[in-house]
């Protein structure tokens, strides 16, 4: 099984969190920005990178590690390995604006329109490979703020 390790980027405001679809591969389902540590890469520049390259917005600054956790994921049908299991080892952080974001806008990156909007922060089922498992811990640690 091929190992990569994994941020995901929780942008939680008001009880929504930032979330986007990609236009071209609606199956893809409902995400939030994240992807993969480059050799040798900061976990933390990590997640301020992806989330800068999906969301195109310049204005998000990290507050806090909320966890971390491994996930299976199956690419089996997908590109071109047809029979493949990799094993993300993923680091979950909450980000937060400096000034205010759309309520909705898109961006073109990495050969892909990514749609953004928000999503009420109780329906973290919803989002797509398990990236709402921490969601909670994120949520909780803003109203720790408050």
């Amino acid at each position: 099984m091929i190992e990569f390790t994994k941020v995901v980027c929780y942008v939680v405001i008001d009880g929504r969190v930032l979330v986007f679809r990609h236009r071209d591969v609606p199956e893809a389902g409902i995400q939030v920005p994240a992807g993969t540590v480059d050799a040798g890469e900061d976990l933390e520049a990590a997640a301020l990178r992806e989330a800068l390259e999906e969301t195109g917005q310049a204005g998000l600054e990290l507050v806090a590690k909320v966890g971390e956790m491994d996930y299976v994921y199956d690419r089996s049908g997908r590109d071109e390995h047809p029979h493949r299991l990799e094993l993300h080892h993923r680091h979950f952080f909450r980000l937060r604006p400096v000034a205010m974001l759309p309520e909705r806008w898109s961006h073109f990156a990495d050969h892909h329109w990514f749609e953004f909007g928000w999503m009420d922060v109780g329906r973290a089922a919803e989002l797509a490979v398990g990236q709402g498992a921490m969601l909670h811990r994120a949520v909780e640690h803003v109203r720790g703020e408050n």
